[in-house]
């Protein structure tokens, strides 16, 4: 239940716990880890995903690209989101 963030000018890491965050466009790539069993839905991005379960074990959703002004990636349960500005 603790929110995090980390950035270090090219990398943001975020931790997202049932919430929901933006990606603006201008990043080059993002990823989705889930670090407990989730649901995940995201928008405006290369990969949509609607409600997709994403376990801690089996990572697809690392590579990803916005496609619009900005991606919305919605979590339900916990989950990473990594996103490189390089």
């Amino acid at each position: 239940g603790v929110a995090a963030e980390l950035w270090d000018g090219i990398n943001r890491i975020t931790v997202v716990h049932d919430g929901s965050v933006v990606i603006p466009a201008g990043c080059c790539y993002f990823g989705i880890l889930a670090l407990d069993d989730s649901t995940v839905t995201a928008s405006g991005c290369r990969y949509p995903l609607n409600k997709a379960p994403l376990r801690r074990n089996h990572p697809y959703a690392v590579s990803n690209e916005v496609v619009g002004e900005s991606a919305f990636v919605t979590v339900s349960g916990c989950a990473v989101v990594t996103v490189s500005y390089s």
